[in-house]
């Protein structure tokens, strides 16, 4: 059990063995291979900006994303996501908010395979989407 410090930003272990993963989505240049994380193969994973807020939280079970709602924050504590998690694949809802709180986007997931979407522009205006064999129709 420890705490970790990749890139400027914290992570706190609450486990005792760790996996190294990368996070795609947090590209840093000139590389933009994203950061490496430990991972705790079973326990509670979090990661903190560099002002000390949160930034990343959700739980391990023998190495695998357990069942259950991911939650994503901006700088400013905020929430900027959440994602529903089911046997290591998004199934159930994905919202993202803007940093002011609005909603985003609001994706809706079976078995990791996308089937609907809601987006929201700057104004508030909502459109809906609905997917087959993974595309838009």
């Amino acid at each position: 059990m420890g705490h970790v410090m990749v890139n400027g930003l914290s992570g706190l272990l609450t486990a005792r063995k760790v996996v190294k993963t990368r996070f795609a989505n947090e590209d840093v240049p000139p590389k933009l291979l994203g950061i490496i994380y430990d991972i705790p193969t079973d326990g509670l994973f979090q990661v903190y900006w560099p002002n000390g807020n949160l930034r990343y939280e959700w739980y391990y079970k023998d190495g695998k994303r357990v069942d259950g709602v991911s939650k994503g924050w901006y700088s400013n504590s905020k929430l900027k996501q959440t994602i529903t998690w089911k046997n290591g694949k998004r199934n159930g809802k994905w919202i993202q908010w803007w940093e002011n709180g609005q909603k985003v986007c609001e994706w809706t997931f079976k078995d990791g395979k996308e089937i609907g979407l809601t987006r929201w522009n700057d104004n508030g205006q909502k459109k809906e989407y609905i997917y087959k064999d993974g595309k838009i129709v």
